[in-house]
């Protein structure tokens, strides 16, 4: 990224923390929206906007823009439960006879077919390892409400249909949680299917163009790790951390249109680095997990590695001799920086190991009055007692959702291509500012210090400072757009729920007016030259926090995108540019975090990458639609 090509604009407002989300009603939502006009209002209001936006002469509209519209959300009656309680593997099979290796999730009801099949969510299941017709699960049927589904077992297809709706749909609660909305997927489909036994592979991902998670099954190596037969079957979808990952890939896909484009050596690995973080900190949300690390690393959690690990029966089984990525508490996870690998996985350990870090010194810090009590009354070789652990856990587990609802927010506050890791940095950054302006427990600290410990920097701030790390906006103020303020906006009941495809197509027209105006096209990281292509809205979606004073604030997050000819030496080459977009509810924009297409030197970053070896094989699965499956191929 190059100076001047990520930008925003921050206003005095109040910034508050993201502890929980909840649903407003109609009438509350507009009161709430009355306050926030108050306290974001500018000091002199904006000029408004001149240009009036036609769609297919000045702009067009985004292949996902009216994706959210036709994402499924099951409406809640006052007579149904709030939870369906299903039991799954906490990590993987060979955990499941240990204490806590079995635990119940409780995922938000909703009404099943068999499958199970969902409003967003559909198992498909096929009779190719059984050798006969496989009967979907059926989590309505009264022996499965009654024993919170069906018990664990790596024989029976009911409870592997079973395991992967249920840690999908966790993990779409928890990112619905962080964001504060309904969720969308990369298809227009509306349904994301998941297909437990899709082959014999040492495979698991995410195909966008079928919409689909697909989960391998294979044979063990001859000398496979602890607890395993060998040449046994291992079926990656009974690995919780597996399943988790790649929804995350699916997730991440509806969020960002063409955020998995391979533009530099970090945008893979950045996604699957972030998987990673997803898939880890959800250990963090089940007690009996975070107990046991506490015990074994006598109150020190940063330094037990078990729970800051993954898939350990695939990593068993494929002859990796442990769990297939472990993240922190080891010396290689520990002592790595950034560039030491451009290996999509090996460079995402970086990250993960940033973030983990960060999350254990600030749990040193919550805990330090208790463990000083601890060390006052008890003897150095005594273990802890109980009561001591379940304090520990709790800050443990209450620290770790608040890292995971700022890693899912920050997103939001990423350029909308060609992403850095030291631009995601400046994402977490921002981010949690624009919630917690005191940094009283010191998250931005110690983001800003394990970052830098890996030697991961952003390209354009003169410092590492927190100040100089906050997106910084465009000298020239764009003008506010009545169009998308908060009362004018056409919402549900509740503001976070799916938007009509009138009422996308309609914001889409107002974000157009400002965003395609002649005099403001640089601003945005839009071209005006020639071999442009129009401008395409690719999202707008309601951002929602709720802050520790339990004031919930609205604004818009919007993307809009721009292919591009640019000059790259004596030939031309196809560039995007854009930005992210993003509004308070009185419709005035706080922030523009763009990328030009025609800057001298991101054009030619982008060019040396794509003609490297690396570059052009990403380049190649990513135009045949099998970036995850390629990626994954390397276990084979």
């Amino acid at each position: 990224m190059n100076p001047g090509d990520a930008a925003n604009n921050v206003l005095p407002a109040s910034i508050d923390a993201l502890r929980t989300q909840s649903d407003t009603t109609a009438s509350a939502a507009t009161v709430l929206a009355s306050e926030e006009d108050r306290i974001n209002a500018p000091t002199a209001a904006a000029p408004p906007a001149r240009h009036v936006a036609q769609l297919g002469r000045d702009y067009a509209h985004g292949r996902k823009l009216f994706n959210a519209a036709k994402f499924g959300r099951h409406r809640r009656s006052s007579e149904e439960p709030l939870y369906r309680p299903l039991r799954v593997y906490l990590s993987d099979p060979v955990a499941s006879t240990a204490v806590g290796g079995v635990t119940v999730i409780s995922v938000p009801y909703e009404p099943l077919k068999s499958g199970p099949s969902g409003k967003f969510l559909a198992v498909v299941d096929g009779d190719e390892i059984w050798g006969k017709r496989v009967d979907l699960a059926d989590l309505d049927c009264l022996s499965a409400l009654l024993d919170q589904g069906h018990r664990p077992s790596t024989t029976d297809p009911a409870f592997h249909q079973q395991m992967v709706y249920a840690v999908c749909s966790e993990v779409a609660a928890v990112f619905t949680g962080a964001l504060g909305r309904d969720l969308s997927w990369g298809s227009d489909t509306g349904i994301l299917k998941l297909r437990p036994h899709y082959g014999e592979d040492r495979n698991a991902y995410y195909d966008p163009e079928s919409n689909e998670l697909r989960f391998g099954y294979f044979k063990a190596v001859p000398e496979p790790g602890p607890g395993l037969l060998p040449h046994g079957t291992v079926f990656t979808c009974l690995s919780h951390d597996i399943i988790a990952h790649e929804m995350t890939h699916a997730v991440l896909d509806g969020m960002r249109s063409r955020f998995q484009e391979p533009t530099n050596t970090d945008v893979l690995a950045f996604h699957e680095g972030f998987a990673d973080i997803v898939a880890i900190l959800l250990h963090f949300g089940h007690a009996g997990d975070v107990k046991d690390a506490i015990v074994r690393s006598v109150g020190k959690i940063g330094a037990d590695p078990t729970i800051f690990s993954l898939a350990a029966q695939f990593g068993g089984a494929t002859g990796a001799n442990g769990p297939l990525r472990t993240a922190l508490g080891t010396d290689a996870a520990d002592s790595r920086v950034y560039g030491f690998s451009d290996e999509p996985h090996e460079l995402g350990s970086v990250l993960v190991s940033a973030i983990l870090e960060a999350l254990s010194q600030v749990f040193e810090r919550r805990a330090s009055s208790i463990k000083a009590l601890i060390a006052a009354y008890k003897r150095p070789e005594a273990p802890l007692h109980p009561t001591s652990v379940e304090l520990l856990a709790a800050i443990a587990m209450r620290t770790s959702n608040q890292f995971l609802a700022l890693c899912i927010r920050a997103i939001d506050y990423c350029p909308p291509i060609d992403i850095r890791f030291g631009e995601y940095l400046r994402a977490l950054i921002t981010a949690d500012h624009d919630l917690v302006e005191d940094d009283r427990d010191g998250f931005r600290h110690e983001l800003i210090t394990a970052f830098a410990r890996r030697k991961i920097f952003p390209d354009d701030v003169p410092d590492i400072s927190e100040e100089s790390l906050l997106w910084r906006g465009p000298d020239r103020v764009p003008p506010r757009m009545p169009g998308l303020s908060f009362d004018a906006l056409q919402l549900r009941p509740d503001p976070g729920e799916s938007p009509s495809s009138e009422e996308i197509e309609r914001e889409a027209g107002a974000l157009a007016d400002v965003v395609t105006d002649p005099d403001l096209l640089a601003s945005f990281g839009l071209s005006s030259d020639k071999r442009a292509g129009l401008p395409t809205i690719e999202s707008i979606r309601i951002l929602r926090r709720v802050g520790p004073d339990r004031q919930v604030r609205f604004g818009l997050v919007c993307e809009v995108l721009q292919q591009v000819r640019v000059a790259s030496g004596d030939r031309e080459i196809e560039m995007t540019g854009g930005s992210t977009v993003i509004m308070d509810s009185a419709g005035t924009i706080r922030f523009v975090i763009r990328k030009a297409a025609d800057r001298a030197n991101r054009v030619a970053a982008v060019d040396q990458f794509r003609q490297s070896a690396l570059g052009a094989k990403q380049s190649e699965a990513y135009d045949e639609g099998r970036t995850w499956a390629a990626l994954h191929e390397r276990h084979r």
